[in-house]
């Protein structure tokens, strides 16, 4: 009897090691193939990339000799990393002909070899891939035409652009927090918004003040936490198999699963309203949290609600096509866009704080093509901005300036 048991237990036991072994050599033969695919599938898009940002075509860039190599290099650049705080970066010590970033990954801006003098104004700027600017050359960012603007006007600035990819206000003022713990104080600071907040609570988050990609992040914490928890095991074999990264690949690919997802998050009339409103909220109580830093740290700053393809008046037919191009992606928000603007424009208008300023609308009068997607804008537009922060800043700078020629 005992030996009936023994051997039917030997062969369960052996049967379920067959099969074990059987799948682990099935499990190793799909990670090998899924490597293949994945390799072969991520070089060939890498390659890819290179050359085929659609705005290289915009008449912008055409009989440009620098547009090609520049669009190289942003794609190269763009390959980010995880920050603290803040979420992510660009690549740091990133190093090309028109974009360099330092250790910081800070943009490189042009500057006067004065501008290291203890007598010149320090100027922080912030903003999202606009500010950081993207689709201009290092010289021809707005910060580098803001440096270059007030150097024209006789006066010793240091510009540093903390613009970055994706960058809302919210994560601004984080940055701001950030640079003053480690003691990097500046004289004035300059904020350049709005796109970012509405496109992050329209497109990616539905609510007010996340960033974007907060969603993508719970999903891979809680993800990540689950398997701690429960399967802690298998947690290795999820991270780093090839399998699982074929399939999030695919899955990314299929534009239909996008837009059902963005389907089940459609908000009604009401809620878009409601949204708005929350959104302007949050920009609002940002710059309050930033006017409190002024006094203990001797800072200036000031806030600049920039414009995008939807508040030029004269289109041209490139601007037009890219207006299309941007409905097709993220569908047709263009009442959720006005709504935010028209509600912070009022706003400006009836706030009593002096350092807000809507210059949404700079480029009403002008028919040539400004925009080269839906937000970013040629170096012509990036000076264009430029030299109206100036105008509004100039006499803080000089002021300044004064103060720092008495000090010595």
């Amino acid at each position: 009897m005992l030996k009936d048991i023994l051997t039917k237990l030997w062969k369960a036991v052996d049967y379920v090691s067959k099969v074990l072994v059987i799948v682990v050599i099935m499990f190793l033969v799909l990670e090998v193939l899924s490597f293949c695919a994945y390799t072969a599938y991520t070089s060939v898009a890498s390659k890819g990339e290179e050359t085929i940002d659609r705005r290289l075509t915009n008449e912008v860039y055409q009989n440009q000799p620098w547009a090609e190599q520049y669009f190289k290099e942003l794609q190269e650049s763009g390959q980010g990393e995880y920050y603290p705080y803040v979420g992510g970066r660009h690549k740091p010590n990133f190093h090309g002909e028109y974009i360099n970033l330092n250790e910081e990954s800070i943009r490189k801006t042009w500057n006067p070899s004065v501008s290291n003098d203890e007598k010149a104004i320090k100027i922080f700027f912030f903003g999202g891939s606009t500010g950081w600017g993207d689709g201009a050359r290092d010289e021809y960012t707005i910060p580098s035409y803001l440096s270059k603007k007030l150097y024209e006007e006789g006066h010793s600035v240091h510009v540093t652009n903390f613009g970055e990819g994706g960058y809302t206000s919210t994560q601004e003022l984080i940055k701001l927090l950030l640079e003053l713990r480690k003691g990097n104080i500046p004289d004035i600071v300059v904020f350049y918004d709005g796109v970012n907040d509405a496109h992050a609570s329209c497109i990616y988050t539905k609510i007010a003040g996340f960033p974007i990609g907060a969603e993508k992040r719970k999903v891979e914490f809680n993800s990540f936490n689950k398997l701690n928890n429960e399967f802690n095991i298998l947690r290795p074999v999820v991270t780093h198999s090839y399998t699982i990264k074929c399939i999030r690949s695919l899955l990314h690919k299929i534009p239909d699963l996008r837009i059902k997802g963005n389907d089940r998050q459609a908000l009604n009339k009401e809620e878009k309203l409601k949204l708005a409103e929350d959104t302007v909220n949050v920009y609002f109580n940002n710059t309050r949290l930033i006017r409190s830093l002024e006094d203990d740290y001797g800072f200036k700053s000031y806030f600049f609600w920039q414009p995008m393809i939807y508040t030029k008046q004269n289109l041209s037919s490139t601007e037009k096509e890219s207006i299309k191009i941007f409905e097709e992606v993220y569908g047709r928000n263009k009442e959720f866009y006005d709504t935010t603007y028209s509600l912070v424009h009022s706003r400006i208008n009836h706030s009593n704080h002096s350092d807000i300023y809507y210059i949404a609308d700079i480029f009403n009068n002008n028919k040539n093509t400004i925009f080269i997607d839906n937000c970013h804008i040629s170096e012509e537009g990036n000076k264009k901005v430029a030299d109206e922060i100036a105008k509004e800043i100039i006499e803080d700078v000089k002021e300044r300036s004064k103060e720092k020629l008495v000090g010595e």
